[in-house]
């Protein structure tokens, strides 16, 4: 991240840049286009202090709540990055995934920008009927992409790759989320689609499309 970011006023943050420290409250609407269900609310909060940022947020009808937490700024562009998953009891069984590594800031020029991101973790998920435990080393890499298309608009296309290697099976996983998202002052809309795709013995296929508002402070 660019230091001068970092203690950046709200008015003065581009909202489209992920390693970019402020404090947030957002709201997220999404619909699973691959399931015939209901849309899906969740909720976020952030905050932003010196060269940190931690965001905290529901996933899945907050049937999960997720936590990213990065320090900018340790070597130029380069930073730390956490991140941690816990899904709460469903079909009585939960989950957790804990993820460390790095992030980093390539700006190659005003209009396109990269993050690319590198983590090494550890997940579990124990089953409440069967009593059994199924951990894997995760081991992830992807980026975060930014256009910047004027006047406050962006495209994000943020492609991840995660390999899995558990103790029953190992799984590759492939994550995209696209989406378009509108920066006015401290208010971002932003719209977009998921998809991701899990070549395990079930070959799990998942996507949804969302609308979320994020306000900055």
């Amino acid at each position: 991240m660019n230091s001068t970011l970092a203690n950046a006023k709200a008015d003065d943050v581009d909202m489209s840049d992920p390693t970019a420290v402020y404090s947030s409250v957002g709201i997220y609407l999404s619909s699973n286009y691959t399931e015939d269900n209901d849309p899906l609310v969740d909720a976020s909060v952030g905050f932003g202090w010196g060269n940190n940022l931690l965001s905290i947020e529901t996933k899945s009808g907050m049937d999960a709540i997720n936590g990213r937490y990065a320090k900018m700024g340790l070597y130029k562009g380069l930073g730390l990055y956490v991140d941690a998953t816990y899904q709460f009891e469903d079909n009585d069984e939960s989950a957790y995934a804990l993820n460390v590594g790095g992030i980093y800031a390539l700006k190659i020029n005003e209009t396109l920008q990269f993050y690319p991101i590198a983590t090494v973790g550890y997940g579990d998920a124990l089953s409440e009927n069967d009593r059994i435990d199924r951990h894997s080393m995760l081991y992830t890499v992807g980026t975060y992409s930014r256009v910047q298309l004027g006047k406050g608009w962006s495209l994000g296309v943020d492609p991840f790759y995660t390999y899995a290697d558990g103790n029953h099976i190992s799984t590759s996983i492939v994550s995209l989320d696209t989406f378009v998202s509108y920066q006015v002052k401290t208010h971002q809309f932003r719209v977009g689609a998921e998809h991701s795709w899990a070549s395990d013995i079930r070959d799990d296929t998942d996507g949804s499309i969302y609308a979320k508002y994020k306000f900055a402070f």
